[in-house]
Formats: structure tokens, C-alpha cells, sequence
């Protein structure tokens, strides 16, 4: 029961507070590792660096995708998959 109370009072909270604080902590454990390594310390441009290709990729993997669902004849799909592969 107090569980239960519990989580229906603190879930969203908890979520929130997980959302915001696990990147940080995230990097705070990639930069202890990176320094025990001996590299050296991450700059913002570094992190741009490989953000930007990162996303460059991604963005078009999604285009690929896309229209490889707009055109299922070609590629040998079921035209019922379309609607899946078009959901973000």
C-alpha cells in the first residue's frame, strides 16, 4: 500500500529528476574514465564534433527510410509496413 502511494505521488517526479540528472552523470562517468585513460579533457567543441556527424547520420538513415517505405515495389515490401516505418 505505502508502496503503491509511493509511486503514484513520486513516479513523474522521479522520471523528471532521471531525465535531467542522467545525461549529467553520464558525462561526469565519461570524463572520470577518459581521465583514469590519461586522454585529454572533452571541450564543447569536441562534443559538437562528434554530435554533428552523429546527428548528420542519423537524419539520414531516416530520409533512407522514409523512402524506402514510399516506394515498397522496388524493395520488395508489403505496402501495409509503410505506416510503421513512417511513425517517429
Amino acid at each position: 500500500m505505502v508502496r503503491q502511494r509511493f509511486l503514484v505521488l513520486f513516479r513523474r517526479w522521479a522520471f523528471t529528476v532521471a531525465k535531467v540528472l542522467g545525461p549529467v552523470f553520464l558525462f561526469e562517468i565519461f570524463v572520470l574514465v577518459r581521465q583514469h585513460l590519461n586522454y585529454a579533457p572533452v571541450t564543447i567543441l569536441d562534443l559538437l564534433a562528434g554530435a554533428g556527424p552523429a546527428l548528420f547520420v542519423l537524419g539520414l538513415g531516416r530520409v533512407v527510410v522514409v523512402e524506402t517505405a514510399k516506394a515498397p515495389r522496388f524493395c520488395g515490401r508489403d505496402s501495409a509496413m509503410l505506416p510503421k516505418l513512417l511513425e517517429p
